[in-house]
């Protein structure tokens, strides 16, 4: 995974592009870049707990919502593996 399309999915600046390649992302990398995206929003959290002022409020948001899609899309995907059945 290129260095500049993780950046596009942190910053949350292209939802679709952004929605897009994670959809073509294998399960590894997949749990990568759910990892890095915590990262980030730990540091933004703990930045925000401290009293400093947060370089970019709406990356919270962002980032929070990057973490669903991620989420959701493991969730249909592994329904899908299931044949649809719960």
């Amino acid at each position: 995974m290129k260095r500049l399309d993780v950046l596009l999915i942190i910053s949350g600046v292209c939802k679709m592009k952004s929605l897009k390649i994670i959809k073509n992302l294998g399960g590894k990398e997949r749990k990568a870049l759910l990892e890095n995206v915590r990262k980030e929003l730990i540091k933004l959290y703990a930045q925000r707990a401290v009293g400093s002022v947060v370089e970019s409020p709406g990356k919270i948001k962002a980032l929070r919502k990057t973490i669903a899609r991620i989420f959701t899309l493991e969730a249909n995907t592994n329904l899908a593996e299931k044949g649809g059945q719960k």
